[in-house]
């Protein structure tokens, strides 16, 4: 995960340009490894804790145009137990006390990252002086 962000880092260093989609996608690594490391913890404690992918559960509509189709979008609640059943099996093999996902990453009908209802990443903003 860290190798993915260093390269998408490296990148938007060498245009000194961040569009929209690219602030989401950094944005999410701070939720992506939050969540990777609560669950980690929690098996150290001695609970059984998974971690799903919220992008695989949580995908926005289309309304949104730009900028708030990455960084400020919207999904429309649904509720699937069936299928929230069958990604927990695939996903951990079996039914966890705990299951940790991230509250705000969630993705396209293209499986582009987005952010949900969220203000972008702060230094992100104006990352190029």
């Amino acid at each position: 995960m860290l190798e993915e962000l260093s390269q998408i880092l490296q990148g938007l260093a060498l245009i000194r340009e961040v569009s929209p989609r690219l602030k989401a996608r950094v944005c999410a690594f701070g939720e992506r490894m939050s969540t990777s490391l609560a669950v980690e913890i929690l098996k150290m404690a001695g609970v059984k804790a998974s971690l799903l992918q919220s992008k695989d559960f949580l995908v926005t509509d289309a309304a949104h145009q730009d900028e708030d189709k990455y960084l400020n979008a919207t999904v429309i609640p649904k509720r699937d137990p069936e299928f929230a059943d069958k990604m927990m099996e695939k996903t951990c093999g079996f039914h966890p006390e705990v299951v940790i996902m991230q509250g705000f990453v969630a993705r396209s009908h293209k499986g582009e990252t987005c952010l949900l209802g969220a203000s972008p990443c702060p230094f992100l903003l104006n990352p190029c002086p």
